[in-house]
């Protein structure tokens, strides 16, 4: 058993929030997974901040859950998940032996802490190539800096990554090339890793859908 540390996006499913991204299911993925092989595991999840009306919802709370060899962190994005000494301590208070970034954003965050165990990067999607897109859909290059500055600390750092797709996996392998890691000393090393794209299935609720009796006799 390692004992592993998750920084990745929130609500996780299991949470039963009243929203849900890709990115969250794309963490309980990993997580789940690890917790399956016999492993150890502490996800420290950020929600993304949300607004109503046009101000943003100011939701600090450090919401903490435990269940056997599972504990969660679900933590405000900028109090917490963007402050490197938080995220220092609580890697270090569950005593984790590893690290995994999941998605680009929790991957480059986990860079930042320069830490000293392995690190896995898990680059869910195409990060350049979207961040192109914005910027056409936006008239401006903001978001390739922004993206740039997001994914080149994940590349420098990462002892291995993983993608979704094969053709992710050769555009990975593509970057990590421009920036000088495949050399003579790397050759041979698997760096990249495909992960195809998870989702768990919600059980079934147990009520009869009401548009089922609203349907016409054998349709």
């Amino acid at each position: 058993m390692t004992k592993i540390a998750i920084l990745g996006t929130g609500p996780l499913p299991i949470e039963q929030d009243n929203y849900i991204y890709s990115s969250s299911n794309r963490t309980w993925q990993i997580a789940k997974a690890l917790l399956e092989e016999g492993h150890r595991v502490h996800v420290i999840s950020f929600r993304p901040t949300r607004t109503k009306d046009g101000v943003r919802i100011n939701d600090t709370e450090l919401r903490q859950y435990s269940e056997g060899e599972f504990t969660l962190d679900s933590v405000e994005e900028l109090t917490h998940f963007r402050n490197d000494g938080f995220l220092r301590d609580r890697i270090e208070a569950s005593g984790s032996e590893a690290v995994v970034g999941v998605n680009v954003f929790p991957a480059s965050r986990s860079a930042a802490l320069e830490p000293a165990i392995p690190f896995w990067a898990d680059m869910n999607g195409f990060g350049m190539g979207e961040v192109q897109i914005r910027g056409f859909l936006t008239g401006n290059n903001q978001a390739v800096a922004q993206g740039w500055a997001d994914e080149l600390p994940c590349l420098v750092r990462a002892d291995c990554f993983s993608s979704a797709s094969g053709p992710q996996r050769y555009a990975l392998i593509g970057e990590l090339a421009a920036i000088g890691r495949l050399r003579p000393e790397t050759c041979g090393y698997e760096f990249v890793h495909v992960i195809p794209e998870g989702r768990e299935d919600p059980p079934p609720s147990g009520v009869r859908p009401t548009v089922l009796d609203q349907l016409p006799e054998g349709a």
